[in-house]
């Protein structure tokens, strides 16, 4: 989970996580770290299946996706970045304003992350 407030990564210690899902995670809520520190809200418009996949998920904050569009787009993006297949297909618009933030995580480096300077 991203804390907002100190600009890190929290990740469950109790969960034995894969690599492979620990390095999802890191990459996944990075990202989001990257785009809340530096005003990123994507906006798009979501397909079918990312709305059924997401029409009974949880924030973290326990309240539904659905029902909080700008993190369930935050979601999507970042998924997208971190190669989580788990938002369903996306579209091409998805992928340039995902490719767009990685450019932009390329030109800021990882003070854009944590508001280092």
């Amino acid at each position: 989970m991203a804390d907002f407030n100190t600009g890190t990564v929290v990740i469950n210690p109790l969960k034995q996580w894969k690599p492979e899902e620990r390095n999802s995670i890191l990459a996944n809520e990075s990202m989001r770290l990257f785009m809340r520190h530096n005003n990123i809200k994507p906006e798009f418009k979501l397909t079918e299946e990312q709305t059924n996949l997401f029409s009974n998920n949880r924030t973290n904050t326990g309240s539904d996706y659905i029902d909080n569009p700008s993190e369930l787009r935050e979601t999507i993006i970042t998924r997208i970045i971190a190669g989580d297949p788990s938002s369903g297909a996306p579209t091409k618009e998805q992928i340039d304003i995902a490719e767009n933030i990685i450019n932009l995580l390329k030109e800021k480096g990882i003070s854009g992350i944590r508001g280092v300077k």
